[in-house]
């Protein structure tokens, strides 16, 4: 083995060993917290006859439930298994994760059914049903999320590797562009809007110079129309 050969099985060996970093984890969290609130907080407001508002909220709906699914389906088809794979005695916690994660789809496809008969017609009763579609949603995200931050999280992070996470990273760069682009624009306009850098570091560099100079404006164009709804 040459000298080069040699330090590179050692990079890859402690890449494998390092401890994950959760924070785009968190950062997932958080973003579908923020963006569940900025829905709740719109319908609340929206008055009968505003179509067009309601159009502008459907918008944002249907990047958040494609956010949402996706999260869920990473965590369950790519995290969890590995976690009990290493840490059998995981099992119990991967299936109360499991469980909630088909809990909080139904209340995903409850909320998509009223928010699209909203877009057609904003009228009082349609309203107010997806007024409370969209709370139950969030108070089942925040039940959810508590709990696998405060169970399933642990194990994660005791168990997955950074090489775990950059395998996770480029199922992302695999993604349709338009929706990584919404994805990331909306964990950076998150954590922005949280004072949580910390978090936002967690973005791949290239995916962060981005942000800056292009990213920023397609979430301003989709998020700021819900938010001056008042």
């Amino acid at each position: 083995m040459t000298l080069q050969q040699h330090d590179d099985a050692a990079s890859e060996h402690n890449s494998a060993q390092q401890p994950a970093d959760l924070r785009r984890f968190h950062l997932a969290h958080l973003a579908l917290r923020t963006h569940a609130d900025d829905i709740c907080r719109a319908l609340a407001a929206l008055r009968p006859g505003e179509t067009d508002k309601a159009v502008a909220i459907g918008r944002l709906w249907m990047i958040y439930e494609a956010g949402s699914r996706g999260h869920d389906v990473a965590e369950s088809a790519l995290c969890w298994p590995v976690v009990a794979e290493r840490d059998p005695s995981f099992a119990d916690i991967q299936a109360d994760m499991d469980k909630q994660h088909q809990v909080v789809d139904e209340h995903v496809r409850a909320a998509s059914a009223a928010l699209n008969r909203l877009a057609e017609n904003a009228d009082r009763p349609r309203i107010a049903d997806a007024v409370e579609t969209m709370a139950t949603l969030r108070q089942g995200i925040e039940d959810h999320f508590i709990d696998e931050e405060d169970r399933a999280f642990p194990r994660l992070a005791a168990v997955f590797t950074q090489a775990d996470l950059d395998a996770l990273e480029r199922r992302r760069q695999r993604m349709p562009k338009e929706m990584r682009v919404m994805f990331v624009a909306a964990e950076d306009g998150a954590a922005r809007r949280a004072n949580a850098p910390d978090l936002t570091g967690s973005l791949p560099l290239g995916d962060r110079i981005k942000l800056t100079l292009f990213w920023r404006r397609h979430y301003r164009r989709i998020v700021g129309p819900v938010l001056a709804i008042k």
